[in-house]
């Protein structure tokens, strides 16, 4: 923008690193699910599975660019 650089191309510059992150997230969350997910069944830690599960459905809920897994 300081440079005098076109605004689409700003946009689209903004728009592929908003998708980047996006694939970044579904990466992790597939990952999470195969993963900690699974050894918490396997623990049988449900109550703590349970509440880690609410809160990653609340931030993709909330589209939210920043997911927190706790593994």
């Amino acid at each position: 923008i300081e440079e005098d650089t076109h605004c689409i191309d700003v946009l689209r510059q903004t728009y592929v690193v908003r998708k980047a992150i996006e694939k970044i997230e579904a990466l992790l969350v597939e990952n999470h699910l195969a993963s900690c997910v699974h050894q918490s069944i396997t623990d049988g830690d449900e109550e703590a599975l349970l509440a880690e599960l609410v809160q990653l459905y609340h931030l993709i809920g909330n589209q939210s660019s920043q997911v927190i897994v706790f593994c």
